[in-house]
């Protein structure tokens, strides 16, 4: 590692020693520092989601595709762990997608007493920022398939919390989310997230197909696949090395291809995956708002002025 302390963004990537850039700033300042960094001639991880709004991911992106001597991923480190891999090469086993779903129940305490930019949906808080982007991820990335459409209500519990002066301030970042979902194959899902679950978290994706039914259990960090006839027909448990939660996990094994990488590792999830995943959350959010379905884009203009 580097021991040194810096005084701001450009001091930092412009350290000659430096040659990684993990970008872990609040969501709605990924763009600025990503490309700062990018155009210091550093490779970025860049931590998710991958901004607060898609003309500033699309910014992203464009200056990811002037740097292409640089690596440039978004942080989904889940991608990296061993069931995650296993599951992705026996997926055909299940046959024919027919529906997937989603569960991530934890509790995230109304993100602080306080009111932060997580509580606020137009800085990138929110649970679909902060563990449904995971999931929507990890469904895309494995099956290779796009979210085309969705349907979606949301719920904030606790509307109002106080600013550091004592105001109290509006909540606009969702604490629950429920949503319908459409694949491109035709496969169909469901999503439920809270970040008010009491107790032990539970984080489960449920793939079920014409043959088969598979179960990611991110809690325990098990893959388990099931026949027709209830017989287990693989099951794999991943040894986490001591770590107490697939994330950190996640990071290490991330972090140990990243450090002999001199190409974009197989897993890594792109800027265009990123932005792809992002349209999926914007959508969400869309459809909440009109209380209809909408068709997820990805087909993206260049961006607006900032």
């Amino acid at each position: 590692g580097i021991n040194a302390e810096y005084m701001g963004i450009s001091e930092l990537v412009n350290h000659p020693q430096v040659q990684w850039v993990s970008v872990v700033s609040p969501t709605f300042l990924h763009r600025e520092h990503t490309e700062a960094a990018l155009r210091a001639g550093k490779h970025v991880l860049c931590d998710k989601p991958m901004e607060a709004n898609l003309p500033a991911a699309v910014r992203m992106l464009r200056c990811s595709q002037t740097h292409t001597n640089q690596i440039s991923i978004i942080d989904h480190e889940l991608r990296f762990l061993p069931i995650v891999s296993s599951f992705k090469r026996i997926l055909p086993e299940l046959g024919k997608l027919r529906h997937i779903e989603i569960s991530a129940l934890l509790d995230f305490r109304h993100f602080g007493k306080k009111s932060v930019w997580w509580n606020f949906s137009h800085l990138g808080g929110g649970v679909l920022g902060a563990i449904g982007v995971h999931m929507i991820d990890l469904v895309t990335y494995t099956t290779e398939l796009n979210i085309t459409q969705v349907n979606c209500m949301n719920e904030i519990f606790l509307k109002e919390k106080p600013n550091d002066n004592g105001e109290l301030v509006k909540s606009t970042s969702e604490e629950y989310v429920s949503a319908q979902l459409v694949l491109s194959s035709g496969a169909v899902g469901t999503m439920t997230i809270s970040g008010v679950h009491q107790g032990k978290s539970y984080r489960r994706i449920v793939f079920v197909g014409d043959k088969q039914r598979a179960v990611l259990d991110l809690d325990l960090c098990e893959l388990t696949v099931i026949d027709s006839t209830s017989k287990t027909t693989f099951h794999q448990r991943d040894d986490m090395e001591n770590f107490p939660d697939p994330f950190p996990f996640g990071t290490l094994l991330l972090a140990r291809q990243l450090a002999t990488a001199s190409s974009l590792p197989q897993e890594a999830c792109t800027f265009q995956q990123g932005l792809n995943t992002l349209s999926v959350v914007e959508s969400l959010r869309k459809s909440h708002e009109c209380k209809q379905w909408v068709k997820v884009k990805y087909d993206f203009d260049e961006p607006s002025k900032l």
